[in-house]
């Protein structure tokens, strides 16, 4: 019993890595991260609905998903409770990965967009990676 608490311990504060979707390079990604020590993945296929569910009991801090697939909407409507989860949308369609940091500031002010702003200026590799 006290062998399964500790693994249960271990598992929460192992970061997480919940992979939505089934697609090869979704899942290729998923395996190699596998092999990484320290990181513990998940993977789960989409269901819509039950999206919200999944997230808050797996407590994932990155979630790798395909943003054409239906959940991909309930991923995004519940980023606000996702805290610093980062989360990255693949789009096969045009061959590119969508990085969403889920920095969100509460009573955002002029001087906070502005900074978003100049951030993404002052570094536009990031937004073109």
């Amino acid at each position: 019993m006290a062998e399964q608490r500790m693994n249960l311990h271990q598992q929460l504060h192992t970061p997480g890595v919940l992979v939505i979707g089934s697609s090869l390079l979704l899942e290729g990604a998923a395996a190699s991260l596998t092999m990484e020590p320290g990181i513990r993945v998940m993977t789960t296929q989409c269901t819509i609905g039950e999206t919200e569910q999944q997230i808050d009991a797996l407590c994932p801090r990155v979630i790798l998903f395909e943003l054409d697939q239906p959940c991909a909407a309930e991923i995004m409507v519940c980023r606000r409770a996702l805290g610093e989860t980062l989360l990255i949308g693949l789009d096969e369609t045009n061959n590119r990965l969508v990085v969403l940091p889920c920095i969100e500031k509460v009573e955002p002010t002029t001087a906070d967009l502005c900074q978003v702003v100049l951030d993404a200026i002052s570094c536009p590799e990031a937004t073109k990676a």
